[in-house]
């Protein structure tokens, strides 16, 4: 997905939106300016946690590089069996 399309996501997302989310948990350290980033993106999409905004944007900078990088094998078969 690119980020346009994200940003239409966003647009017609309610609070009925249903996303697929893992279970696991990660703990990471993110840029103070990016933070800053996030919180103007959760108030111009109100929908939106900070949770589904990184995860929206991960997921679509992972696609991106995917595409970028044909060799490259992401994908649910691949992270679940490293992930336990």
């Amino acid at each position: 997905m690119k980020a346009s399309k994200l940003l239409t996501q966003w647009e017609s997302a309610t609070d009925s939106s249903i996303v697929k989310i893992s279970q696991n948990h990660y703990d990471f350290r993110i840029d103070v300016d990016d933070l800053a980033k996030l919180h103007a993106l959760e108030e111009i999409y109100p929908h939106q946690s900070i949770d589904s905004l990184i995860s929206d944007i991960l997921s679509t900078a992972l696609a991106e590089l995917q595409e970028k990088l044909p060799g490259l094998t992401l994908g649910s078969e691949k992270t679940s069996s490293t992930h336990h």
